[in-house]
């Protein structure tokens, strides 16, 4: 909940926003369009505020008091809120006005049931942690979008509370089924028959449900582990080409570079530059390069 305030000051530390227009795997629902760290000090009141996508306020420290949609809750160190998507919410800190720092999540679920405001009691720790380990990804270079994505599920099934529609909780466990199997070639037969259903009637309601195909999702999945891998180990592109199932290098190179818009040798070129570039900037200004 960062903090439009009076009397205070009110810093940001932006964690994660996608680049606009990006498409591909970031683009797909549930979508994550902000992460971000406030914190707020003095005494302050945050006025009548809505956003277009659903936002969860993490409290990391201090004592506030939040109103959503007229309903009034406490804000304090551990408390976790969910505020819907066009719904009212202000807020103000409490006695005696401590810093007050919280963990804000937004995103886009692509579907029109609504979550609680409330996360179910026995589901907080979980939300905590899968929240901390969002914000434990900032920094990483290139942004971890496959487990940013992962965690993002989790919470928002949290939400649901076990009580997801249908639509929700199918697509969402079909996900499941692709993401672990995606060291193995595709099989749309295998993740329908998992699924119970016909292979036509499975691959018309994933598409509805998720805006892709069964197989695009599955490629789009299998490019996010590779940029994970590139930028996270020595190991060699044939290497990362075999641990992730393709057939041929060649195979691997060309996908990756649909999808990618470059080829995996030149992505790991340009990501090692950008570390090179930082080592040096942090040098320049006296901070730690270790």
């Amino acid at each position: 909940m960062p903090a439009e305030t009076r009397l205070n000051t009110t810093r940001e530390r932006l964690i994660y926003r996608p680049v606009a227009g990006a498409d591909g795997f970031a683009a797909l629902t549930p979508r994550l369009v902000l992460i971000a760290e406030y914190t707020s000090v003095g005494r302050w009141y945050v006025p009548k505020l809505r956003h277009d996508c659903y936002t969860v306020s993490f409290v990391q420290e201090g004592n506030a008091t939040v109103f959503v949609g007229g309903k009034k809750h406490s804000a304090c160190r551990g408390a976790v809120l969910l505020y819907p998507p066009h719904t009212p919410y202000h807020a103000h800190n409490n006695p005696p006005y401590a810093d007050y720092r919280t963990l804000i999540l937004r995103f886009a679920t692509g579907n029109a049931d609504r979550l609680s405001v409330e996360f179910p009691e026995p589901s907080l720790d979980a939300v905590r942690h899968a929240a901390g380990m969002l914000a434990a990804l900032a920094g990483k270079t290139p942004f971890d979008e496959l487990t940013a994505k992962h965690l993002l599920i989790d919470i928002i099934g949290y939400a649901y509370g076990g009580k997801a529609s249908g639509s929700v909780s199918r697509s969402y466990r079909a996900e499941e089924i692709i993401r672990a199997s995606i060291d193995k070639p595709f099989s749309l037969a295998r993740v329908a028959e998992a699924m119970r259903m016909s292979p036509s009637r499975f691959s018309h309601l994933f598409r509805e449900e998720t805006g892709t195909t069964p197989r695009h999702y599955y490629h789009l999945v299998k490019i996010e582990k590779a940029k994970t891998l590139l930028a996270g180990s020595d190991a060699r592109v044939t290497d990362v080409a075999d641990a992730l199932g393709f057939s041929s290098i060649h195979h691997f190179t060309k996908l990756f570079t649909a999808v990618v818009g470059i080829p995996p040798s030149e992505y790991r070129m340009r990501l090692s530059d950008k570390t090179a570039q930082r080592r040096v900037a942090r040098v320049e200004h006296g901070g730690p390069v270790a």
